[in-house]
C-alpha cells in the first residue's frame, strides 16, 4: 500500500466513522456508548472535515482514544503520519496505529504493517516504547479493566423516589445508555451483568481462572491490575 493508498483508505474511513465504530463496539464488554460519546464522535468528523486539524486531533486523542476508539486511535496516527494538527511524526503514527490495530481489525493491520515496513530498526524500537506507553493507558484491556474497577459510573443517572423509610414510590432511573426509566433492581442487575461480562473479558484475555465480580475484593483489583499492566507491556506485533 502506498502513501496515495494510504490516503484513499484513510478517506473511506472517514466516510464510514459511525457505522465502522458501532460495529466496534458492539463486540466490546464496554459497549453501549453513550449519547455524549456518539455526539463527540459526530463533532470531531465535522472539525476534521472543515480542515480544524488541531482541535481535532486534540478531540481523538484526548475524548475518543481513551475509551477505546479504534478509529479514533488510528485517526490520532493518521494525522501525526500526515503532520495535521501536530508535528509530523511517524514514530508517533505507528504507535497509534498499533494500538488501533491490537485487536486484529484487517483494516488497520494492513496501515500498520505498512508502516512497520518503512521504518529503520532504531524507529521500530521507540516506536515499541511509544506503544506500550499507549497499551497502558488506552489499550482494550486496560479501558475495560479500568471501567469494571470505577463500576457503571459512565453517565449521568436521573433516579426518582425513594427506598428510604417512609418513601412511598420506589427507585426508578433512567438508563444514562438507552434512555428508557427502569427500576432500580433492573439497572443493578444489568450493571452487575455488564461488569461479570468486562470481568470474563479480562480473565480470558489474561488465560487465568474465571473470578466471579460479587467475590472481588480490593486485593483481588489490585492484583488484576497487576497482571493487566504486565501483559500490555509486552510487545508482540513484529
Amino acid at each position: 500500500m502506498n502513501r496515495q493508498s494510504l490516503i484513499v483508505f484513510a478517506l473511506i474511513l472517514l466516510a464510514h466513522t459511525a457505522t465502522a465504530v458501532a460495529q466496534t463496539a458492539d463486540d466490546l464488554p464496554w459497549a453501549g456508548h453513550d449519547s455524549r460519546t456518539v455526539r463527540i464522535q459526530a463533532k470531531v468528523e465535522g472539525i476534521y472535515e472543515q480542515g480544524d486539524f488541531e482541535r481535532a486531533h486534540f478531540l481523538y486523542v484526548n475524548e475518543l482514544a481513551p475509551i477505546g476508539d479504534k478509529y479514533a486511535q488510528y485517526m490520532a496516527g493518521y494525522m501525526y503520519l500526515k503532520g495535521q494538527g501536530v508535528p509530523q511524526d511517524p514514530v508517533k503514527a505507528l504507535a497509534w496505529y498499533r494500538l488501533a490495530a491490537e485487536n486484529g481489525a484487517a483494516e488497520f493491520v494492513a496501515v500498520r504493517n505498512q508502516l512497520m515496513a518503512q521504518l529503520s530498526e532504531e524507529e521500530l524500537e521507540e516506536s515499541d516504547a511509544a506503544y506500550v506507553k499507549l497499551r497502558q493507558q488506552y489499550g482494550d484491556l486496560a479501558v475495560v479493566m479500568a471501567e469494571l474497577r470505577r463500576g457503571d459510573s459512565t453517565g449521568n443517572v436521573n433516579i426518582t423516589g425513594s427506598r428510604i423509610k417512609g418513601g412511598s414510590r420506589p427507585l426508578t432511573i433512567v438508563d444514562p445508555r438507552t434512555g428508557t426509566v427502569i427500576s432500580g433492581d433492573e439497572y443493578f442487575r444489568r450493571a452487575n451483568s455488564r461488569a461479570q461480562d468486562q470481568l470474563d473479558y479480562v480473565t480470558d484475555t489474561l488465560g487465568i481462572e474465571p473470578m466471579s465480580v460479587d467475590d472481588m475484593t480490593d486485593a483481588d483489583y489490585d492484583a488484576l491490575e497487576q497482571m493487566v499492566e504486565e501483559y500490555l507491556g509486552i510487545v508482540d506485533d513484529r
